[in-house]
């Protein structure tokens, strides 16, 4: 098994000039981010890259009949020092987070994914929300961009309803939805095969070291046949790449 990456740079394939990457997504409301190394001493792509570009990153192995995207975004922004560049990158929610979006408005009677539906107006992201049947009766919204108004309405769903939405962008969709600890495993780890190493990790979550795998934030994955939810990935690249996860126990376990 060879493994192996993708830098898709405005839908052109960058990766001859890619000396490593470095990815973080986390299931907790944050956007995506990380940075892209690129080594171009011939200056045929890195002097293009601007902030606001289109940037995607997939990673697999060769015999994999497609690569798993990792990240979809931009650039965030770009800082050159000698033969290397620096890519800073952020998903599709920075289209939730500039402040020329910003929202004054009161929804009277309204469901979290009608609100959440109309929060998204004009941004170019889909909803896909599995969200409680429940009608907010009054939901104002004063100066807020639709980031902070929709970080407003799952805290207000928790306060009356103690369910935990959680939202990130994937694919292209703003997917609005609880935890599924009892979705099928997506990946399996197990000692002596791809567990390269595990210890505590941050605030009682499991922190697990494997190798390159088809792992996103929000799934559920095995080790040694127990079930983990994915609470974060980090995708590291030079010379190989190893996968970080924090992982809390299913409930479904």
């Amino acid at each position: 098994m060879t493994p192996l990456f993708e830098v898709t740079w405005k839908n052109q394939l960058i990766d001859p000039v890619v000396a490593a990457f470095h990815i973080i997504s986390q299931a907790t409301n944050t956007a995506d981010g990380g940075h892209v190394l690129l080594q171009d001493p011939e200056g045929l792509i890195a002097p293009q890259v601007k902030a606001g570009d289109a940037v995607s990153v997939r990673w697999g192995y060769q015999e994999d009949a497609a690569l798993t995207r990792i990240f979809h975004g931009v650039a965030r922004d770009v800082q050159a020092s000698g033969l290397q560049t620096l890519v800073h990158l952020i998903d599709w929610q920075t289209l939730m987070q500039a402040r020329g979006r910003s929202i004054t408005r009161t929804w009277d009677q309204s469901t979290p994914a009608e609100i959440a539906g109309d929060l998204l107006a004009d941004t170019g992201l889909t909803l896909a929300a599995q969200a409680p049947e429940l009608t907010i009766d009054r939901f104002p919204v004063h100066g807020l961009t639709p980031k902070e108004a929709l970080l407003q309405l799952v805290q207000w769903v928790q306060r009356e309803t103690g369910t935990e939405l959680r939202f990130h962008v994937r694919d292209g969709a703003l997917v609005l939805a609880e935890s599924d600890h009892a979705q099928a495993a997506v990946h399996a780890i197990e000692t002596g095969v791809n567990l390269i190493d595990q210890r505590p990790g941050r605030l009682g979550l499991l922190e697990v070291v494997t190798l390159v795998a088809p792992v996103l934030h929000s799934q559920v994955v095995t080790i040694d046949g127990a079930r983990f939810y994915v609470e974060e990935a980090q995708y590291r690249w030079q010379a190989g790449g190893r996968l970080m996860l924090q992982v809390a126990p299913c409930a479904t376990n």
